[in-house]
């Protein structure tokens, strides 16, 4: 929670109002200036709440993500930002997921939602969010179960496609593998770091109902950051060279990955020059790193094919 007074006591009713009722509630607050500490202290005596209050603001929201999952009891974790809902049979929905030990992580297609309250129905299935990615939009009209690392490299090694964390249900154990320390030195994109890394190991579920509503708002992380490139295109280069470096990436993936951010995400700021843009996102540094991997790749596979005659 940080700044969220007008929007808390939805929030946390909609915790409170789940299905599912095995769990606890750990509100962490990160210094706000409003009232959301006021807010959050009328459920104080509820047996399954515990509030934590930070004297001084931590800077990042994964460094609160680290200090809840450091406290949390569970065998599942659930980051529930504080200006989000959920419908009340989100936890149970996901939960059955898990019978597989091998699932890490499982979330349900979210709506979106304005800080008025106002609705936009299935929108990241509408505005273009699952387009030009290797798996085809209709990969998310349907619940599945996918190995991690497929996810990976048909999806979320070109753009985040799980757009809202408070959608997600984590297996506490894998969670806890995440270098959160690495997440706090993105602007935006330590959650999309936090998925790669956490499906390196396990599969990925997803459910198709739309279970989440993902608030937008004028104070919001992504409303922040479309107003300032520096804070978004960056990110993308980490973990574009993050997944080059790590992957191997295929020449037709190598160019849906940077077509998403050259010719996608460039449209949001028509009047950023070219020298700037080319500043925050260094495409031939990426292009390098991409020529030489793939020629090492090559390479081995020469050797082995030498190796088998």
């Amino acid at each position: 929670v940080y700044n969220h007074e007008k929007y808390l006591n939805e929030r946390i009713e909609s915790i409170l109002n789940q299905s599912f009722r095995d769990f606890e509630i750990l509100i962490l607050d990160d210094a706000s200036t409003d009232f959301s500490y006021k807010v959050a202290n009328k459920f104080q005596q509820h047996p399954a709440v515990t509030i934590i209050r930070n004297e001084k603001n931590s800077g990042s929201p994964f460094k609160q993500w680290q200090k809840g999952v450091a406290l949390a009891q569970g065998k599942y974790i659930w980051i529930a930002e504080g200006d989000d809902f959920a419908e009340s049979n989100f936890l149970e929905s996901l939960l059955h997921f898990f019978i597989d030990e091998e699932v890490s992580l499982a979330y349900s297609a979210s709506h979106r939602i304005d800080e008025d309250g106002l609705i936009d129905d299935e929108y990241y299935l509408k505005c273009g969010h699952y387009d030009n990615l290797i798996y085809p939009i209709n990969h998310w009209f349907n619940d599945y179960s996918e190995i991690g690392t497929d996810e990976i490299m048909n999806a979320l090694a070109i753009r985040n496609t799980i757009p809202n964390v408070s959608a997600t249900l984590w297996r506490a154990k894998s969670l806890k593998t995440i270098d959160f320390d690495k997440c706090s030195t993105f602007k935006n994109a330590g959650d999309w770091y936090a998925y790669i890394n956490l499906l390196l190991k396990g599969k990925i579920c997803y459910k198709a109902k739309h279970l989440n509503y993902h608030r937008v708002h004028s104070t919001s992380v992504v409303a922040k950051n479309k107003k300032n490139p520096a804070d978004t295109i960056p990110d993308y280069f980490e973990i574009h060279k993050f997944i080059t470096q790590n992957f191997t990436v295929s020449d037709d993936l190598y160019r849906l990955m940077t077509h998403s951010v050259t010719s996608g995400l460039r449209q949001i700021w028509p009047d950023l020059s070219e020298k700037a843009f080319n500043e925050l996102y260094d495409i031939e540094a990426l292009s390098r790193i991409h020529e030489q991997k793939t020629q090492y790749t090559r390479a081995n596979v020469n050797v082995q094919e030498d190796k088998n005659r």
